[in-house]
């Protein structure tokens, strides 16, 4: 009898094991190649950052697989927008009432905050947008960085690019007075200085501005996708990780 209960037992949780198997899902996350430390390509080319080590403990609860493809934001925007695989999404994209149109949004996964660089010997004193009246200031012209710095933009000269390394050479150069950097902190300035050999060795040439802009990320999928189950899905995922601490603990991580 003990025996037939054993084997019924096996027989269920081999079924169980193959339901949940059928229910993972591979899943192609696009975003940005260079956004560190938040998300970005390490020098071998893997996917790294805060996001990555978010959403792998996310697709941990889900029982699915992200496979991720890290690019230029515009490219990544674009794939994610435009796919016909209901399995592929972005991650890192923030909510403007454009988008909100275009993309069905998890709840938010981290708080991406944005600084302006300028070169320390400018000794610029700027503490308000309303100051930054006449700078030439440069940021990724396909990204959102929120509605305080939608704002800041009818004072300052727009001088937009799509490159943190570029951006920083420029601001050596002396051909912008700002360049818009993601934190926390300096931790981002000071990986973008990682990763040009030119521009090692130059921390000590950059000050932060007080002023901060800061604003959720998601992940997210094209609302053609019809893929609000696997959103709903994801947002369970975070809201046990933020119950547990795990999401927060990463983020301290990367703040040190």
């Amino acid at each position: 009898m003990s025996f037939k209960v054993s084997n019924i037992s096996i027989l269920i949780s081999f079924i169980l094991l193959l339901n949940n198997n059928s229910l993972a899902t591979d899943i192609t996350l696009w975003g940005n190649y260079q956004k560190a430390p938040k998300i970005f390509l390490s020098i071998d080319k893997k996917p790294q950052g805060v996001l990555v080590e978010i959403a792998d403990l996310i697709a941990n609860k889900t029982g699915d697989t992200y496979n991720y493809q890290l690019a230029p934001w515009a490219r990544a925007y674009y794939q994610s927008k435009k796919t016909n695989d209901k399995n592929t999404g972005i991650i890192g994209i923030k909510k403007n009432p454009k988008r909100l149109k275009l993309f069905d949004f998890s709840d938010p996964i981290y708080f991406d905050s944005n600084y302006l660089v300028v070169l320390k010997e400018r000794n610029l004193k700027v503490e308000t947008i309303e100051e930054l009246k006449g700078l030439r200031v440069s940021y990724n012209r396909n990204g959102y960085f929120g509605p305080k710095f939608e704002e800041a933009k009818q004072y300052f000269i727009d001088a937009a690019d799509t490159n943190n390394v570029v951006r920083l050479k420029k601001l050596l150069l002396g051909r912008i007075d700002a360049a818009l950097l993601g934190g926390p902190g300096r931790k981002g300035l000071n990986m973008a200085l990682e990763q040009d050999e030119s521009l090692q060795g130059t921390g000590d040439k950059f000050v932060l501005l007080p002023l901060e802009f800061a604003t959720p990320d998601h992940i997210a999928f094209a609302k053609s996708l019809a893929q609000k189950e696997t959103v709903e899905k994801i947002n369970q995922a975070i809201n046990e990780l933020n119950t547990e601490g795990a999401i927060q603990a990463i983020i301290d991580r990367y703040s040190k």
